[in-house]
């Protein structure tokens, strides 16, 4: 199963992802950071905490977004900030990846 747009997901199946019936999930986005925390909803859920996220400011728009920080990583999203120049948050592009696993029932 594979999305293709600005932000999506692919599944793989459950032989990649090891036993239990799980399936490796990635999923990836763009997001609008405001002048506070925004909140990524991933296009698929999570069996539990992605193992890996992370994100990357966009520094081709403007008003550019240096740097960004993840909280309040769930099973279905997460909050992200971006900074500008260190003096505080900014609006910006934010993109974000997360690699984990979820049932094979998507």
């Amino acid at each position: 199963d594979v999305s293709d747009t600005s932000g999506g997901h692919v599944v793989f199946a459950s032989t990649l992802a090891g036993t239990n019936g799980r399936s490796l999930v990635i999923c990836w986005g763009q997001v609008t950071s405001t002048s506070s925390s925004t909140a990524i909803t991933y296009p698929v859920a999570y069996l539990h905490k992605p193992t890996v996220i992370a994100c990357g400011a966009d520094g081709g728009h403007s008003p550019a977004a240096e740097t960004c920080t993840l909280d309040n990583i769930t099973t279905t999203g997460c909050s992200v900030t971006s900074y500008q120049n260190n003096s505080g948050n900014s609006i910006g592009q934010i993109n974000w990846i997360s690699i984990g696993t979820a049932n094979t029932a998507i």
